[in-house]
C-alpha cells in the first residue's frame, strides 16, 4: 500500500493511539474522553481508522454496537504503518504555523522554505498563505512580505500575541512540540522549561507542561516583539516585590527586566494572587458600567432574565479587571477549554459573542475568543438559580488550579443533580486537610490522584458518560439524585439480602472501583434540542409584502398563533407592547431583525416562536428596515438558546436573507431555513 493513499489528521492519530493501548471494549465517551478528541470529529476519526484498515487489509473494526476494539494482528500492523507513515500536515496545520511563524519565529518566513517544510506543492502554499491573510485581517493584523524580511505580522501588539497564543495552542494540541515545525531553537525551548519547572515547584503551583511550554513560547515572542505598555508605577513597584519576580530574576538573569516583570505576572495569574492591579478611579467605574451594559445586553439578545444580576455582575467585573490588566501589559489569556466551551456551550457562546459585539466600541480592551469563552463560563455559571434541597451529597471538587473552568464544572454538578452540595474547590494535596468531622461523601476531580475517599474522574466540561458516572456513585452510597434509578437500586437490595454484610461491602467496594476506573451502572440519554426550522413549522412563517408601519399590530399578528397553540396568553402580548413602549426599540437585535418577547411570567405556558417577513420593511419606533420580526415565548432561561443560535447564524448570512425576502410562501421559508442545519 502506498502510504500517500491516506493522510491521517491530528485528531485520529490521538484516536488511533487511544485504541492501540486499550484491551477490552470501549464506547464513544471512553474514546472522547481518553483521545482528547471533540465529539463532532470522534465518528470521522473512526471512519479513517476504518479506511486504513481496509487499505492495510487488516479487517474490520470489531467491538459490539456501539463500542470498539483492534485486534492484536490490527494494533501489529498499525503501530508499523504508524513508524514507517511520514507526517502529514493538515491545511489547518500549515495555516496555523505561517501565523505563528510569521509573528514570532527565530528564522524567516518564505515561500520557498514553507514548499520544503511542509511537503507540499507551491500553489497549495500560496493558497495557505491567502487564507493566512485572511485569518489574520479579521483581528484587524497584516500579514506583509518583503524581500528583506520574508513574511511577517504587522499591526497592535498585543493582538499578535493573543493571536500566536490561540493558534501556537491548537498547533502543539494537534502536532506536538516535536512535529519538525519548530518556531524556536529546541535547545533554547527545553532550557526555559527546565528552569521555569523549577520557578513552578518553587512557588507550588501544578501545571501541565503545555501550559509551561506556552509560557516559554510567550516570553520568547515578548523578546522578539518589543512594545510600549500601560502598566502602572504602583503595579510595578508590587510585582517587583512578590516571589515570583524574585524568582525570575533569580532564574534568568540574563533576561531585560521588562521580560522578568512579564513572566512574574503570568505566574501571578497562575497562583490567583491579583493583588498587584492598582485601582484606577477612572478605568474602574468604566469596568463597572461595562459590566453591568454586558449582562443588560446579553439578557436582552439572548431573551433571558438572571435572578441574581448583581452577583453576576460582579463576577464578571473583577473577571474583566484581570483582562483589562493583563491587555495593558500585554499578556494574553489562555483558555484550555476554548473549544470544549465552542462545541459543548455553542449557543451560550454566541450569545455571549453576539453581546460583546454589540458594546465592543465601549469596553477599553480587546476582545478575542479566549475572552469571550470566558466570559461564556461566567454566564454559564448564572444561567440557572440554586435549588436548596433538605438532604445532599457533600463533595468537593478538586482540579490541578482553582480557575473560572472549576466555576462552570461547580455550575454543571449542581444543574444536573439536585441533591449534591459543593463544599468547596481544593487542588489534590488539599483534599485530606478535610477531616471527618466535615463528612464528604465523595470527591469529583478532573486529576487522578491517591485519595482515601471515593473519587470520580470527570472531564472539565461534563460529558454524558461522566454524567453518568456520579449517578452511579451516588447510588451506590444510597444517595438521591435527579438520575435516580430505582431498579439499581432494587439489585442492591437482592443481592444484600443473599450475602452477609462483609461480603457485600466487598460488593459496593468492587463496584466504587468500577466507576472510579470509567464504568457507569446507569445512562443519562442527551437532550434533544430544538431548532429553528422545527419551532417554525409548528407555530408559523408569515410573509407581508407591503410596507408596514404599526410596529403594534405587526407584534399582535404575529402572536397569534402563540396564543392559539396556548403557548401564551393575551397578557404576555400586551406586557411585550408595554415594554416597547417603555424601553424603547430594546428588542430590535440589529438593522434587519428584532425578537419580541416578555418575562415567562407574564403569561407563558409553552415554548414557542413564530416569523413574520417583511419584504418591504417595517417600522419600529424609528427603526424603518427591520424585514424578521420573531415573536418569542419561552418558559425558562435555556429552552430556547439553540433556536437563537440558529437566528445569529441567519443573522450572519446576507444570502439566505435575501432568499427569504424573496420566499413566496412558508414552505419556501422552511425549506431555506433548514440549510441552517447543514
Amino acid at each position: 500500500m502506498n502510504q500517500n493513499e491516506i493522510a491521517l489528521t491530528k485528531s485520529t492519530r490521538k484516536v488511533l493511539k487511544f485504541l492501540l493501548g486499550e484491551t477490552a471494549p470501549v464506547g464513544i465517551e471512553q474514546i472522547i474522553r481518553g483521545s482528547g478528541t471533540s465529539k463532532r470529529s470522534v465518528y470521522y476519526d473512526l471512519n479513517h481508522i476504518r479506511h486504513l484498515l481496509k487499505l492495510l487489509e487488516a479487517g474490520v473494526l470489531e467491538g459490539e454496537e456501539g463500542s470498539y476494539v483492534l485486534t492484536k494482528k490490527q494494533k501489529q500492523l498499525l503501530k508499523e504503518y504508524l513508524n514507517t507513515a511520514g507526517h502529514s500536515f493538515e491545511k489547518s496545520d500549515r495555516i496555523a504555523y505561517i501565523i505563528c511563524a510569521s509573528i514570532c519565529s527565530q528564522k524567516e518566513v518564505r515561500l520557498e522554505t514553507l514548499i520544503t517544510d511542509f511537503g507540499v506543492s507551491r500553489n497549495a502554499v500560496l493558497y495557505d498563505l491567502a487564507e493566512a491573510k485572511k485569518i489574520l485581517s479579521g483581528y484587524q493584523l497584516t500579514l506583509v512580505n518583503t524581500k528583506k524580511r520574508g513574511y511577517y505580522v504587522n499591526g497592535d501588539v498585543f493582538r499578535q500575541r493573543s493571536v500566536f497564543l490561540l493558534y501556537v495552542t491548537e498547533l502543539l494540541d494537534r502536532l506536538g512540540a516535536s512535529s519538525g515545525l519548530s518556531l524556536f531553537e529546541a535547545e533554547t525551548v527545553n532550557s526555559y522549561l527546565c528552569i521555569l519547572q523549577q520557578i513552578v515547584e518553587e512557588l507550588n503551583l501544578t501545571l501541565e507542561e503545555s501550559s509551561m511550554l506556552e509560557m516559554v513560547y510567550l516570553i520568547l515572542v515578548v523578546r522578539n516583539t518589543p512594545a510600549e505598555y500601560k502598566i502602572q508605577l504602583l503595579d510595578i513597584e508590587y510585582v517587583r516585590g512578590t516571589r515570583e519576580f524574585q524568582l525570575a530574576d533569580h532564574f534568568f538573569c540574563e533576561m531585560k527586566m521588562h521580560e522578568k516583570l512579564y513572566l512574574a505576572i503570568c505566574l501571578l495569574g497562575y497562583s490567583n494572587n491579583h493583588r498587584y492591579m492598582q485601582e484606577s478611579p477612572k478605568e474602574e467605574l468604566k469596568l463597572q458600567d461595562c459590566a453591568v451594559r454586558l449582562v443588560e445586553t446579553f439578557e436582552r439578545i439572548a431573551c433571558v432574565d438572571f435572578d441574581r444580576r448583581e452577583e453576576l455582575t460582579a463576577s464578571l467585573y473583577l473577571h474583566m479587571k484581570l483582562s483589562y490588566f493583563n491587555y495593558c501589559y500585554l499578556v494574553p489569556n489562555n483558555n484550555p477549554l476554548y473549544r470544549e466551551i465552542r462545541e459543548d456551550y455553542a449557543a451560550l457562546y454566541q450569545m455571549t459573542k453576539a453581546s460583546c459585539e454589540a458594546l465592543k466600541e465601549e469596553l477599553p480592551y480587546l476582545l478575542d475568543e479566549n475572552e469571550i469563552s470566558y466570559l461564556t463560563i461566567h454566564f454559564g455559571v448564572y444561567m440557572h438559580k440554586a435549588k436548596k434541597e433538605v438532604q445532599r451529597a457533600r463533595v468537593l471538587i478538586t482540579c490541578l488550579n482553582i480557575t473560572t473552568s472549576s466555576l462552570l464544572l461547580k455550575s454543571e454538578i449542581e444543574q444536573q443533580f439536585d441533591n449534591i452540595e459543593i463544599v468547596d474547590m481544593v487542588r489534590p494535596q488539599e483534599v485530606e486537610a478535610y477531616t471527618e468531622a466535615e463528612k464528604i461523601d465523595f470527591i469529583i476531580s478532573t486529576v487522578h490522584f491517591d485519595c482515601s475517599m471515593p473519587l470520580i474522574l470527570v472531564h472539565p466540561i461534563l460529558t454524558q458518560e461522566d454524567k453518568a458516572n456520579i449517578a452511579s456513585l451516588m447510588m451506590l452510597l444510597n444517595l438521591s439524585s435527579r438520575t435516580d434509578n430505582q431498579q439499581f437500586k432494587a439489585l442492591l437490595r437482592i443481592v444484600q439480602s443473599h450475602v452477609d454484610e462483609e461480603t457485600y461491602q466487598l460488593i459496593c467496594q468492587d463496584l466504587n472501583s468500577y466507576l472510579n476506573s470509567g464504568g457507569a451502572l446507569v445512562t443519562i440519554p442527551e437532550d434533544k434540542y430544538i431548532t429553528l426550522p422545527d419551532i417554525l413549522a409548528r407555530c408559523g412563517i408569515r410573509i407581508v409584502p407591503h410596507t408596514y408601519g404599526n410596529w403594534e399590530k405587526a407584534v399582535r399578528e404575529a402572536a397569534l398563533p402563540l396564543l392559539e397553540q396556548e403557548c401564551i396568553r393575551e397578557e404576555y402580548v400586551d406586557a411585550m407592547i408595554a415594554m416597547g413602549h417603555m424601553n424603547g426599540p430594546w428588542f430590535v437585535i440589529n438593522d434587519e431583525m428584532a425578537i419580541a418577547h416578555a418575562h415567562a411570567e407574564n403569561g407563558v405556558d409553552a415554548l414557542g416562536m413564530t416569523l413574520s417577513i417583511f419584504q418591504e420593511g417595517l417600522n419600529i419606533m424609528g427603526k424603518s428596515s427591520i424585514h424578521f420580526l420573531f415573536v418569542l415565548a419561552t418558559p425558562n432561561n435555556q429552552d430556547h438558546l439553540h433556536i437563537l443560535q440558529d437566528i445569529m447564524e441567519l443573522s450572519g448570512s446576507q444570502e439566505m436573507q435575501r432568499e427569504l425576502l424573496n420566499a413566496q410562501c412558508e414552505e419556501d421559508a422552511l425549506v431555506i431555513l433548514s440549510r441552517l442545519l447543514e
